[in-house]
This record gives C-alpha cells, structure tokens and sequence, in this order.
C-alpha cells in the first residue's frame, strides 16, 4: 500500500466561509477521482492561481465549482487534470477539522451558507429597528 502525496497550504479569501477561513492550515492529498460535493484545490482556467472550491455538478468535460460563501457558481469549468487535490483536513489554531466531502458536504455547506445569510438579515433588521441616536424618542 503506498501513501497518498499530500501538502500542506495556507488559505487566503473569503469564498469558502464559513467553512475555511482566512490563515487556515489545509492538507490537501491527490486524488484520482473528484466528485460532487469534494472540496478542492486547482488551477484557474483564467489565471493559473490556485483556488479551493468546492464541487457542485458533475460535467462530461469537468467539474462545476463554487465558494460555500458565494452564490454563484465559478464562471468556468474545472478539468480533471488542473485538480491539485481534495482538502482532507483544515487545521484552525492548532485544532485538526475534518473536511465533509459528498452530498453531506455539499448540503451541509449549503445549510451553513442559509444560516449565516440568516442571521445577517435578522441584523439589518434589528438595527434598522433601533433609533439613529441614543436620544431618538427620549423627549430631548
């Protein structure tokens, strides 16, 4: 049995919040066979920068991707051959996060993403409630 080659990466952006954050440590391992719902390391088509999103549809000639934080899909499609790898493990202040790849993932991700949207709609909300000043409506 011979050990799957895996690196180690830092991650920079804001696309797959909340699932990866800014300055976390990823183990990505080589793959040889992505499918919906893994989360991802390639190349751009565009610029050749790496870019970890996750898999959203299969395509004869590729993959769909998308950020769990953005709402749509990357403009592009992902051939199999600029994959680098599957994020397996997200380190976060020294604490190791398992990565959920499948339908699981990709649901989950979804349901993280409502939630959060969510909670910033209750926000606005509640500060468009809230007077301008400490003194609205205080007699003053």
């Amino acid at each position: 049995m011979t050990d799957t080659p895996r690196r180690r990466m830092m991650y920079t952006g804001r696309s797959m919040l909340p699932t990866i954050h800014e300055k976390d440590l990823l183990t990505v391992a080589q793959v040889e066979k992505s499918g919906r719902g893994d989360v991802v390391v390639f190349s751009s088509p565009v610029n050749g920068e790496s870019v970890v999103h996750r898999i959203v549809e299969l395509r004869p000639e590729g993959y769909v991707t998308r950020g769990d934080n953005n709402r749509d899909n990357d403009p592009f499609i992902v051939t199999p051959e600029r994959v680098i790898g599957r994020v397996e493990l997200i380190r976060r202040g020294g604490k190791p996060i398992p990565v959920t790849h499948g339908l699981c993932g990709l649901l989950g991700a979804r349901r993280r993403r409502s939630i959060e949207r969510a909670r910033k709609l209750i926000r606005r909300i509640i500060l468009s409630a809230l007077p301008v000043s400490p003194f609205d409506g205080c007699g003053r």
